[in-house]
């Protein structure tokens, strides 16, 4: 946990340092630490799903919606926003 709270405390101090993102740090320092933890979310699961299940279970199935669709879903409903919810909860 300190690990994760040096590496946030490097990102803030970073965005607050940059003129550019003097006044909009809060909302991309949060973007960025949520995208970073969703891809590396993915790999672990597709690393677990593929080596050692042997099929892909973590996925939305929803019918009515072709692929693509479904793929994104997936991405952000179970993965993106459990890690922009644990960020803000952090």
């Amino acid at each position: 946990m300190n690990l994760y709270y040096q590496i946030w405390m490097d990102a803030i101090t970073r965005l607050r340092s940059n003129e550019a993102t003097k006044n909009n740090w809060q909302f991309k320092s949060m973007i960025s630490m949520s995208m970073a933890m969703t891809f590396n979310f993915v790999l672990l699961m597709v690393i677990l799903q593929k080596e050692v299940w042997g099929h892909y279970f973590y996925q939305l199935k929803i019918s009515f919606l072709s692929g693509f669709e479904n793929y994104v879903l997936t991405i952000l409903f179970l993965y993106a926003l459990p890690c922009i919810f644990i960020n803000y909860l952090l």
